[in-house]
């Protein structure tokens, strides 16, 4: 979450009356000169909201105001870098108000104009990250002067299409169908807009200026315009509590194995084994199993977002779980909503950005990485009741890991951990060997010399298949999940009827095999567990989960249990999930910083 600026309730409303006045026929500050082609002056302010100061009063129930532990945090060199900024300037009835054409092949007139920028410090003060200042120089089109303006910080780095190709744009159509996927990258930085707030029953989505025009720069310097503005994209940083200690224990729960990747203990394995050439009875073990952290990821993710925050003037603190979820004071609201995710085979559909366990790689220790990651706003419309299931589309933090697990000699071994049946097996040829003991009808023929010999399908004859959601023949199975199949290599297969031999079409035994399901991990022991991104309302508010822009996320990771989510092929893309009867869970503290801090603590376990 990002700072705030602070700026006078005087201020405020002085600002607030502007908005009131603006009208069609406003002009210049300080004369009613302005013609078509005339040209005028505005000195602009842009300035980086963060959260609000601490709080002067009685303090809100409500972690909004949390202050003196890193509830505030500077936005980075690169994430406050400011390249251009294109100025959106509009009529009081939210019309373009539009310029005069200055290019000759410029098709039509528009009512934007970009402009380079100097970048200043910020107010430490007043928890203003950066300041940046400019002087536009404005020829309307029509002898009135604009009464209102909205910025747009770093345009470039949008799709073309997001802001209509360059043209005229209303302030309805700036905020409601300016969408995009892309909100950053590293020539261009962070695209920011105009703080999305309300006040007295309004949404303030533009800055008014109506009175802040004038016919010299000298006249406009001296009247500046604050404009606040924050980032689109939200950041999420994650690390290991390697001081977390389990209850009734006294030894910290992570430990480094000899790579220097941290671990847990998520539970144990029963190993038996065999005796070979000999009729001995088999032994079995007891061994500890850990989970090794690989990497961490957010899952879950929008894939797009609106140039312009969206919010709702009817929302009320008690519905939220946020007091104060605004406040005029800073031009800062603390919720919105976010583009919505659709599944419809139409172009352009939004659906959740999932990485694979592949790419589930960043790096993972005891302190925050230097590079976060940046992702969109995503923000339910109710309450999820059930965060830590699959059935919600809420943004998640991913930790990848392999399980292993300590042998009688203290030696370390991919702990290939599968269940079949609601049995658990170690290593897919148990598995295997217990799905053909359940087909045993099915016979393999060779011919010798003697004459034909019929054989039961052996563990060898089977394959496992990673089962796509939606695919025509599982399209109930969970992506978490494999389905047996017949080897590539297996020739004809026989059933005997009576006396007699007949072959068995290969599609009717793939298709009772698939009946049943599996989980099964890739050799390595590949897995995963997450945890629902927590924001700042009280539990069980429509606040209480969701990615806001301009907000930071801090996630500690305390504690693991369970064999977390089977990954049976590293390269497929994640859908969230944790298997029915599994129990696993990532125990987590999160906090939301301003670019601001919600602090929380998960659990990944699949216990509960």
């Amino acid at each position: 979450m990002k700072k705030f600026t602070m700026l006078s309730s005087v201020l405020v409303s002085a600002l607030m009356l502007v908005v009131a006045s603006c009208s069609s026929e406003d002009v210049a500050g300080d004369d009613a000169q302005n013609g078509k082609g005339t040209t005028s002056f505005l000195a602009v302010n842009i300035e980086n909201v963060g959260s609000a100061p601490s709080y002067v009063g009685p303090a809100p129930a409500s972690r909004s105001y949390e202050q003196g532990d890193g509830t505030y945090e500077d936005g980075t060199e690169a994430e406050s870098k400011i390249n251009k900024v294109r100025f959106y300037f509009f009529n009081g009835d939210g019309t373009p108000y539009l310029l005069v054409k200055k290019d000759p092949s410029q098709a039509e007139s528009v009512n934007y104009l970009d402009k380079s920028v100097e970048q200043h410090g910020g107010n430490n003060d007043q928890t203003v990250e950066t300041k940046t200042d400019a002087v536009l120089v404005i020829e309307g089109d029509t002898k009135t002067v604009p009464a209102s303006v909205i910025a747009v910080i770093n345009p470039d780095v949008l799709e073309n299409t997001t802001l209509h190709n360059g043209k005229s744009m209303t302030i309805s159509e700036l905020r409601t169908s300016a969408t995009g996927s892309k909100f950053y990258d590293t020539t261009n930085g962070f695209v920011m807009s105009n703080s999305v707030y309300e006040s007295a029953g309004q949404d303030i989505c533009s800055t008014p200026v109506a009175n802040n025009v004038f016919s010299t720069s000298d006249k406009a310097l001296r009247n500046p315009v604050d404009i606040y503005v924050e980032r689109v994209n939200a950041k999420v940083n994650a690390k290991i509590d390697k001081n977390y200690k389990r209850t009734g224990e006294t030894e910290n729960a992570w430990s480094q194995n000899a790579e220097g990747k941290y671990q847990i203990k998520v539970g144990s394995i029963d190993v038996t084994t065999y005796e070979e050439n000999t009729n001995s009875t088999p032994t079995t073990h007891k061994y500890p199993v850990y989970a090794v952290v690989q990497g961490w990821q957010v899952a879950d993710a929008n894939g797009k977002a609106e140039v312009c925050k969206q919010i709702k003037t009817s929302w009320f603190a008690g519905e939220l779980g946020i007091n104060p979820w605004t406040t005029s004071d800073y031009h800062r609201s603390f919720w919105s909503e976010s583009v919505p995710f659709n599944s419809g085979a139409v172009t352009g559909a939004n659906r959740p950005v999932n990485p694979s366990f592949n790419g589930i790689n960043m790096p993972l220790s005891d302190g925050f990485a230097a590079t976060p990651v940046y992702t969109l706003p995503n923000t339910p419309d109710a309450v999820v009741k059930n965060p830590k299931t699959s059935d919600n589309d809420l943004t998640k933090l991913i930790v990848a890991a392999k399980l292993v697990y300590k042998d009688a000699n203290d030696s370390y071994k991919a702990a290939q951990v599968c269940q079949y049946r609601g049995l658990t097996y170690l290593g897919e040829e148990a598995v295997k060997k217990q799905i053909v003991g359940g087909f045993a009808r099915y016979f393999k023929k060779t011919t010798t010399e003697s004459g034909d010999v019929y054989k039961s399908i052996e563990a060898s004859d089977i394959a496992f298949k990673t089962v796509v959601p939606g695919s025509p023949e599982s399209s109930e199975v969970k992506n978490y999940e494999v389905v047996a199949t017949l080897a590539s290599t297996v020739g004809d297969l026989y059933v005997k009827n009576g006396d007699a031999w007949t072959i068995a079409p290969k599609d009717d035994v793939n298709a009772a095999l698939a009946k049943e399901t599996a989980q099964v991990r890739s050799t390595d022991g590949a897995t995963y567990y997450y945890t629902p991104i927590k924001h700042l309302g009280d539990a069980g508010k429509l606040g209480e989960y969701g990615i806001v822009r301009n907000h930071s996320y801090q996630v500690t990771i305390q504690n693991i249990k369970g064999f977390g989510t089977p990954v049976y092929n590293p390269d497929q893309e994640i859908d969230p999930m944790i298997p029915s009867d599994e129990n696993t869970y990532l125990a987590a503290s999160i906090k939301v910083l301003s670019w601001r801090v919600v602090s929380s603590n998960v659990d990944l376990d699949q216990t509960k």
